[in-house]
């Protein structure tokens, strides 16, 4: 959250992340922008960057009406969220985690 407001960014965030990392750290991120007062949603990725994956993250933006989106993965999960960001001229942050565990996600 911190990170966000230092950056100028604002709500709805609309957060993408794979599954481990969305198991870690969810509900840090639940509390974290209820606290805040930010509408916020979790999408979970499907860990590619094709097509389908992109317009599905686009789609979930314009859904929530998403200010920022977030993304926390790996590599394949934030080529995807910046994509998608792109495409709806949104800023975005992304928070890549080692391949072979989930880094803590501080937004």
């Amino acid at each position: 959250m911190a990170r966000l407001r230092a950056d100028g960014r604002v709500g709805p965030v609309l957060i993408v992340a794979d599954a481990d990392a969305i198991s870690a750290s969810a509900p840090a991120w639940a509390a974290a922008f209820t606290a805040a007062g930010w509408v916020h949603r979790v999408l979970a990725a499907a860990r590619r960057a094709d097509d389908a994956e992109v317009t599905a993250i686009t789609a979930e933006a314009e859904s929530l009406g998403a200010a920022t989106v977030v993304g926390v993965g790996g590599a394949a999960v934030v080529a995807a969220v910046e994509s998608a960001a792109a495409r709806r001229g949104l800023p975005c942050v992304c928070l890549p985690v080692a391949a072979d565990g989930v880094a803590p996600a501080t937004l």
